[in-house]
């Protein structure tokens, strides 16, 4: 009776102390104890990558909870990320959720990263979004594909480079080249000989050319004050000169109605233009007049014209010729 009550003692006190060890690594351990009060938060992610169960959860790289869980949701798209956070901290809406990694080969973790916390405060069972971990294995990819293409690239420039070799760089093109390259030597040189011929020019004429130029200044000068000249004499005149246009426009107008007239024959300039006899008696008065002007201006206006003389000379016969009748 003795022996199985100390045995139950026994068996107690080491129960006791194998939970107390427990708890006691456990609170200071990096995880949770069973009495520390936390909140479940939900992250959505398309790769766990190599996240584990109990992995630590850090804000600002202080650890506040631990991943419990992760599970494909029902919709099959990403996975589910289960994590238990510490009551006393508060996450915003706002802050970032990204699986990264201890160093190049270590394990994975959670880190948040709070912004503005201008956001609502993430309720129990929230479920936000999660940055995709770094995957080494598609950089490898990425970069097995990178060195192919750059193999690729490098293939190609080596055959242009084997077609130039054998297409352009041939005896031939060579001598076609430094003959090209001598041609163009020599005409930089006499390119160069213009230009001392034209600085040369310049030189020699340059108070003939700045003298032209001041002239063309002045010339300008004047050009303006002749058109603010113009511009004043026609704003002075302005009442003369559009009088002037409307006695032009009347004289268009009379103009038109006395051509009308002469197309339909009514007046003395119609009548000329019908009647045949008017339009000859009117041209002869027109020679006359042309050669009095004309004779006027020869001879003078007293000039009087000497009569013709008459022939004094008689005929060496005066008999009747001989088939006269």
């Amino acid at each position: 009776m003795n022996q199985s009550g100390t045995a139950v003692k026994v068996g107690l006190f080491v129960a006791v102390g194998l939970v107390l060890l427990v708890l006691l690594s456990m609170a200071f351990s990096k995880g949770l104890s069973v009495l520390t009060p936390t909140y479940e938060l939900y992250l959505r992610a398309l790769s766990v990558g190599g996240l584990k169960d109990r992995a630590a959860v850090l804000m600002s790289g202080i650890t506040i909870g631990n991943v419990v869980d992760a599970a494909i949701p029902p919709d099959g798209k990403g996975v589910l990320i289960k994590l238990k956070i510490q009551q006393k901290y508060k996450i915003h809406s706002d802050a970032r959720f990204v699986i990264e990694q201890i160093g190049f080969l270590g394990d994975q973790y959670i880190s948040i990263y709070p912004t503005k916390n201008e956001g609502a405060i993430l309720h129990p069972g929230a479920e936000v979004a999660c940055e995709e971990p770094f995957n080494l294995q598609d950089i490898v990819h990425s970069a097995s594909g990178l060195i192919e293409g750059v193999n690729r690239t490098i293939k190609t420039l080596n055959d242009m480079f084997t077609r130039v070799d054998k297409t352009l760089l041939n005896g031939e093109n060579l001598t076609n080249m430094s003959l090209a390259i001598s041609d163009l030597r020599l005409a930089s040189a006499k390119a160069v000989t213009m230009l001392d011929g034209v600085n040369r020019l310049v030189d020699t004429n340059g108070p003939p050319i700045s003298k032209a130029v001041t002239n063309l200044v002045v010339f300008s000068e004047e050009l303006d004050l002749l058109a603010l000249e113009m511009r004043q004499a026609v704003s002075t005149n302005k009442v003369e000169l559009t009088a002037a246009v409307k006695h032009l426009e009347s004289m268009s107008s009379i103009m038109e109605r006395l051509l009308k007239d002469i197309e339909s024959g009514r007046g003395l300039a119609g009548a000329v233009m019908r009647d045949e006899t008017l339009r000859f008696d009117v041209r002869q008065i027109a020679g006359n007049l042309s050669t009095l002007s004309s004779n006027l201006n020869r001879y003078g206006i007293l000039y009087k014209p000497k009569p013709p003389k008459k022939s004094t000379e008689t005929p060496a016969y005066t008999g009747r010729m001989p088939f006269d009748k």
